[in-house]
């Protein structure tokens, strides 16, 4: 999705991060632009609203069991709450059945409340078992636009190259918020096919699937997004944005940066100077050092 929206990455199948850029910084990458703010609002909101750090010793298992036979609002809480047991613990030392259960719970789940199916596939992603890629593959026809994200960010959670293509049948959606969804799913997948789709969305309508696309290629070490980077690395270009607020612009620096660094952008220098000296925002001029350290 962090508490809920923190998402961990970064499983390349194809190259392997350098030593330069470690895995870390691609967290931080994929915090912001790579996930649509839907979910990170909605998972927020939730956790505000119920205050779920607790004292709760219960077991996954149990978690489970409430989501099949709960009732009303508390099936749909109790597939949050299940997110988030996982995304503490892990996906390691579970029962080996709960992913079978928790995929069979998922599909039994689609005409009811779309927030169960919702948290349910949060949590099969964060459970890690590839049982769960078919079914979550079956439902990228959902009818419901917010389980549809849930279900791409899954899919690029678990990692397994088999969603790749029905991923890129879906990419050319009017939905920007799924478009920008698959593409960070995309780039999680690290598969090659994925590349000339990533290229074609550098040119897409909405800026932050530009953004996207440009961080999903330098992920592949593909300069292609280059263009595209040196804007998001533009305070001045980006202050005419009315697609972002601050804290956002800002963050997009700071992946923009990585992302250059990680294609070692010797053509990036003087935006990074401006940035190290001039930027408003102190984490932002310290990304932009560290950066130059690391471009020729």
């Amino acid at each position: 999705m962090p508490d809920m929206e923190e998402k961990e990455r970064m499983e390349g199948a194809i190259i392997e991060e350098p030593v330069e850029v470690p895995k870390s910084s691609w967290v931080l990458v994929a915090q912001f632009f790579f996930v649509p703010l839907i979910i990170v609002g909605l998972c927020v909101g939730v956790f505000m609203l119920f205050g779920l750090i607790t004292g709760e010793t219960r077991t996954a298992r149990e978690y489970l069991e409430e989501v099949k036979a709960g009732k009303g609002n508390r099936r749909w809480q109790a597939a949050y709450e299940l997110s988030k047991y996982l995304n503490y613990r892990g996906h390691k030392q579970m029962d080996p059945r709960l992913g079978r259960d928790l995929s069979s719970a998922f599909v039994s789940a689609r005409d009811d409340d779309p927030r169960v199916r919702q948290y349910l596939a949060l949590a099969m992603g964060r459970l890690q078992d590839k049982s769960a890629v078919e079914p979550l593959i079956q439902s990228l026809d959902d009818s419901n636009p917010e389980t549809r994200l849930y279900v791409v960010s899954a899919l690029g959670d678990l990692g397994d190259t088999r969603a790749v293509e029905p991923l890129l049948k879906l990419l050319q959606n009017s939905d920007h918020d799924l478009r920008k969804m698959i593409i960070y799913s995309l780039g999680l997948l690290q598969d090659k096919r994925a590349i000339p789709e990533l290229q074609a969305a550098l040119n897409d309508s909405r800026q932050d699937v530009r953004w996207n696309a440009a961080l999903a290629l330098a992920r592949f070490r593909d300069s292609s997004g280059v263009e595209v980077l040196h804007q998001m690395l533009d305070r001045k270009s980006l202050s005419e944005s009315a697609e972002a607020n601050e804290s956002q612009k800002s963050e997009a620096i700071k992946n923009a940066v990585r992302a250059v660094a990680l294609l070692k952008d010797s053509s990036a220098r003087p935006l990074l100077e401006i940035l190290s000296k001039e930027d408003p925002d102190i984490e932002v001029r310290s990304a932009a050092l560290d950066a130059l350290k690391r471009i020729p």
